[in-house]
């Protein structure tokens, strides 16, 4: 997109702005309203949700895509995304992970060079095989990790943990020393049920969190934490591997899927075992006394299914604004949990709402197995704070590497305003600015300079916001604050 493009990207913000500030702003369910990655092992594809009225759901037409319907998957288990905007698709029959990049920026990965299989257990030099993979995460650093169970797959392998990453630049992990086990449950690699690694979700200490159900272990929650940087987890080191959690179940084989951290540690854990006589249950814990064990005390019931019936949950999802996104593959929906009441569950008066469901979005089918966060941009001012006369930086990270970016300045932050379909705007409309236009760089990051001349009418506080995306979708950064002082 040229220069004359972006502006004119930002000449329509601004007129839709000015026209949104004109009417009451609506009590909006989200923050900021991200995109999601939904895995389908129905149909075997990835799937974007959309939420591009702003209306806090996906259910109007136009608002689910197909993201990947390409060949590789037979049974997609997991998905998360990367900082460069990668998503990573595990599938536990064909053994592979596949690396979805929307190159020519249309919205999904299904033009040809955008899916590419990032590692194979058939075909890497490492030997390393992940063996029915349940549960895929990429961290800050770019690493993908993948828990695997060893089991109903053409390959087997270990329950664990195994570490992916493109160490010589070549876009997948299969090269030697690429792929490397780095939890091993003990005693797991010689029958198939052991163990049952189901779901994983990695702490803010930066340790891991696995559920095992399996038939000669321990049933619950185990920590795994490389205290030694070392690089591979050993589990005859109580300080690396030791049972943390056996959260409340009913009946013998709890089916512990959906994990997720809130932003004051606590683990949340849904299990949908029991059948569909038994109400599903969400547990959180908290280890407050740094015991390395979740005492009965640190424990609380978060959710309670309202009724007995069957549900797959198969997935929780953490968002911006603290609430949570629960997948129900047997129902075909997400459900959305916010903590109203501040009393630490999902209990009470809509708390709980569906904000998808296949039936009210006309997709005659869509299994939900995992979902990810296609992220939006964000915004800081660097510095926030500067004395008339200076400069400051306006530092976008971008959705993804090349994005259209554009960024902007007004008198001053406001409550936010729903802007469909670019999100949430959060500053004054009236005034707004324009000051950079570009494209991210490969990093994903845009950096627009901001100088301020000596004069004293300057002074004061203003609302800075960016517009960042591509072709198919542009989203509003938060709103953040820059003040300009004597």
């Amino acid at each position: 997109m040229n220069p004359k493009q972006i502006l004119s990207v930002a000449a329509a913000l601004g007129l839709a702005a000015h026209a949104a500030a004109q009417i009451p702003a609506p009590s909006l369910p989200y923050t900021r309203t991200f995109d999601l990655l939904v895995a389908d092992t129905t149909n075997d594809v990835v799937h974007r949700l959309s939420d591009f009225n702003q209306d806090g759901d996906y259910n109007d037409p136009g608002e689910v895509l197909l993201f990947y319907s390409g060949a590789g998957l037979s049974n997609p288990t997991g998905i998360a995304c990367a900082p460069d905007g990668t998503a990573y698709v595990v599938d536990s029959s064909t053994d592979i992970v596949l690396a979805l990049r929307d190159i020519n920026y249309d919205g999904d990965c299904n033009s040809p060079g955008e899916a590419v299989v990032f590692f194979d257990s058939a075909n890497n030099a490492s030997g390393v095989m992940l063996g029915a993979a349940f549960g895929i995460a990429a961290d800050q650093m770019g690493r993908v990790w993948v828990l695997t169970a060893n089991q109903s797959s053409p390959i087997q392998g270990v329950d664990g943990i195994v570490k992916l990453e493109d160490l010589n630049g070549d876009g997948d992990a299969n090269d030697l020393g690429e792929a490397v086990y780095f939890l091993q449950v003990p005693g797991s690699g010689g029958s198939l049920g052991f163990s049952n690694p189901s779901e994983f979700a990695i702490g803010f200490d930066g340790a891991f969190y696995l559920a095992d159900a399996g038939s000669s272990v321990t049933k619950g929650i185990y920590r795994a934490f490389d205290a030694d940087s070392s690089g591979l987890i050993d589990t005859s080191d109580p300080n690396e591997w030791s049972l943390w959690w056996v959260p409340p179940y009913v009946g013998t084989s709890p089916a512990w899927w959906g994990f997720a951290f809130d932003f004051s540690g606590h683990l949340y854990v849904a299990n949908h075992g029991g059948g569909a006589s038994v109400v599903k249950e969400i547990w959180r814990a908290l280890d407050v006394d740094a015991s390395g064990v979740i005492d009965a005390g640190e424990q609380q019931l978060a959710y309670a299914q309202p009724v007995a019936a069957s549900a797959t949950w198969w997935d929780m999802l953490r968002v911006d604004d603290g609430s949570f996104l629960l997948g129900n593959g047997s129902a075909d929906n997400i459900t959305r949990l916010r903590d109203l009441d501040f009393d630490g569950n999902f209990n009470g008066p809509g708390e709980a709402a569906v904000v998808f469901d296949k039936n009210l979005a006309g997709v005659p089918t869509l299994d939900i197995r995992a979902m990810a966060v296609y992220r939006a941009p964000m915004l800081e001012m660097s510095p926030s704070t500067i004395v008339i006369g200076g400069s400051t930086n306006f530092v976008v990270r971008a959705v993804k590497p090349f994005d259209i970016t554009v960024t902007g300045a007004s008198l001053g932050l406001i409550p936010p305003i729903s802007l469909p379909p670019y999100g949430t705007l959060e500053i004054d409309p009236l005034s707004l600015i324009i000051f950079g236009t570009g494209l991210a760089d490969a990093a994903g990051y845009f950096v627009s300079p901001l100088n301020f001349n000596n004069d004293p009418s300057l002074i004061g506080s203003y609302g800075c916001t960016a517009l960042s995306g591509d072709f198919y979708r542009l989203f509003l950064s938060n709103g953040d604050l820059l003040t300009v002082t004597p």
